[in-house]
């Protein structure tokens, strides 16, 4: 007989509630009978107390030990108690557990100082007290009393006392407790079994009609519950089910239709698409929402778009939009890292009191950045290249309204001309590299390159220009075995832009080192100079095409402003990168990562 878990719930449910009221029970009962049980356990110890102290008291004095042995012993083996004998002064005189002691009585310690015998000899009545036993090592309970003279009962000739361990009240306890239970379990196992069997009948249909639902969630709506045939509440929910089932399957057709129409709409679109309700809840995010606005798609349905995207000029514009009846329009950057330019258009959906609205976002980064690299491009290309085509106009109009005939000027101004020509040539030189480079149609032939040679190369082409500026170029040491994996012209115009650049920056008396080292399959190429230093602030943009920190001095020191960017761009074709570290007035490190040739 297969059981419900709406059956199993009800009897379990039924069993926990009986455990709970055994243990209600065995709360409230339990301390009673411990009290009622340690009041016997007193009274019994208080009687065998009072018949061993009249034994005593007829004693001859002083007590004898063997024959108070003997007594206590004959006593203690009868009422299954401990019994102790001791003197006024506190000495054990009788033990009638000496036998299970390690000790003897002589070595037993003073048990004047012992509760229930300061008790006893305070009161000259009974003392009681429970504790751990020194000598058993056992929780006791301990009654004494006095043995008081014969001739003086206000005389005490020692101390009666009986003790008793208290497992004898946990033993009684835990065989009752277990009797509870026992009967506790029984009943609870025979009332089970007959309200098991009693609403089996009555229950079981909810089993019909939990697998039913399931099928219905499933999508299978062929599935009817077998109580057709009962003539009650059960037959009549059978009968709404099945209607219910033919509904839900037409309904569900169309709905389907409908969702695939749309989502194949919205998963081919390249923009991001949001719906909001009137109180501004995700009804719809398709896959391109998601991405731009940089969260999971099962976080932002059902959700409020404002609590997990925190945009002011967003939010502006759907209050603006649900205002106005109207659309808007509005583009924003990101707050993450690297920022991004969205355009959000809004516009509203229905003329409810307060519509909903839907948004279509377009990630427009790439296109504003290549329009503001465009217009720098243009103001920097068309003001370097202005400089020295002024000048050459300048020095041409000089010579020809007369200078040409002044043998000590013209000669001069030819010269002029001249440099201006040729730092004009360099800067149209690089800028066709660097085009070509940035375009992907450099060829590289990137094969294993000794590192040590292509140093040397490069020191010793500029050695003359660093002699002649009073710089000290220096090449550390490194092993002939080193070896990148490189373009050997890449390599060639990285070093030579860096020490140029090195070299032009370096007061007179500074030093212009080159090394290079091997690091987490690597090669690590630094080129170090004491020279100016570079502002942190300007650090971050040396790489970008003719950006100066001085431009004054970039023109007189022969600079294009576009070698750091050549340098940059071919660390990044050859699968490498290149770092700045620099402090003003303490020199500039350069440091190129290259592929470790194996």
């Amino acid at each position: 007989m297969k059981s419900s878990r709406a059956l199993r719930k009800f009897a379990f449910t039924y069993l926990l509630l009986h455990v709970a009221a055994v243990l209600l029970f065995l709360m409230v009962v339990t301390p009673w009978l411990n009290r009622h049980l340690t009041n016997q356990l007193d009274q019994r110890m208080h009687a065998v107390a009072v018949l061993l102290r009249s034994q005593l008291m007829s004693l001859p004095e002083p007590l004898d030990s063997t024959q108070v042995q003997l007594i206590i012993q004959e006593l203690a083996d009868a009422t299954q108690l401990r019994m102790t004998v001791i003197k006024p002064d506190g000495t054990v005189l009788a033990d009638s557990h000496a036998s299970q002691l390690d000790r003897s009585l002589g070595d037993l310690d003073n048990h004047l100082d012992r509760p229930e015998i300061a008790r006893a000899a305070a009161s000259h009545d009974i003392g009681t007290d429970r504790r751990m036993s020194k000598t058993l090592g056992i929780a006791m309970s301990y009654l004494a009393a006095p043995i008081p003279r014969s001739d003086d009962p206000t005389a005490i000739r020692g101390f009666v006392r009986v003790a008793v361990a208290q497992s004898e009240v946990d033993r009684v306890l835990q065989d009752w407790q277990r009797f509870v239970w026992m009967f506790a379990f029984l009943l609870a196992i025979t009332a089970a079994v007959a309200m098991w069997i009693f609403t089996y009948r009555e229950i079981q249909p909810l089993g019909e009609f939990s697998v039913a639902a399931r099928r219905v969630a499933a999508g299978q709506y062929d599935a009817v519950p077998l109580v057709l045939g009962r003539r009650d509440e059960w037959r009549n929910l059978a009968e709404a089910f099945h209607h219910m089932q033919h509904e839900l399957a037409a309904r569900e057709n169309r709905l389907v239709e409908n969702s695939q129409r749309l989502e194949a709409v919205l998963s081919s679109m390249i923009e991001g698409v949001v719906a909001l309700d009137p109180v501004g809840t995700v009804m719809l995010a398709n896959e391109a929402a998601c991405r731009i606005l940089g969260v999971e798609q099962h976080q932002l349905l059902g959700r409020k778009l404002l609590e997990l995207v925190r945009i002011p000029p967003l939010r502006q514009a759907i209050e603006k939009t649900q205002l106005q009846r109207t659309f808007s329009k509005v583009e924003y950057q990101t707050y993450d890292d690297p920022q991004r330019t969205i355009s959000a258009r809004v516009s509203s959906l229905a003329p409810d009191p307060q519509p909903g609205v839907a948004i279509v976002l377009h990630d427009v980064t790439e296109l504003r950045q290549l329009e503001a690299v465009r217009r720098d491009f243009v103001a920097n290309v068309s003001h370097e290249l202005k400089t020295p085509l002024a000048s050459i106009k300048a020095y041409a109009e000089t010579l020809r309204l007369g200078a040409l005939h002044d043998q000590e000027k013209n000669l001069e101004f030819l010269g002029q001309i001249e440099h201006q020509a040729q730092l004009l040539d360099a800067q149209i030189h690089d800028l066709l590299r660097l085009a070509k480079v940035e375009s992907g149609q450099a060829v590289f032939d990137i094969v294993s390159l000794p590192v040590l040679p292509l140093c040397q190369h490069a020191v010793q082409t500029h050695a003359a220009e660093a002699k002649a500026r009073g710089i000290h170029l220096v090449l550390s040491e490194m092993g002939p075995e080193l070896k990148v994996k490189a373009d050997a012209d890449g390599i060639t115009t990285i070093l030579n832009n860096l020490i140029t650049n090195a070299i032009r920056y370096t007061p007179s008396g500074g030093t212009v080192t080159v090394s290079a080292a091997a690091r987490d399959n690597s090669v690590i190429l630094e080129v170090h100079d004491t020279g100016i230093g570079i502002a942190p602030e300007h650090q971050r943009r040396i790489f970008e095409r003719f950006y100066r920190v001085d431009r004054a001095r970039s023109r007189e020191a022969g600079g294009t402003g576009l070698g750091l960017s050549i340098v940059k761009h071919l660390c990044q074709s050859l699968g490498g990168s290149v770092h700045v570290a620099s402090q003003l007035g303490k020199g500039s490190t350069f440091r190129v990562q290259l592929p470790l040739s194996p």
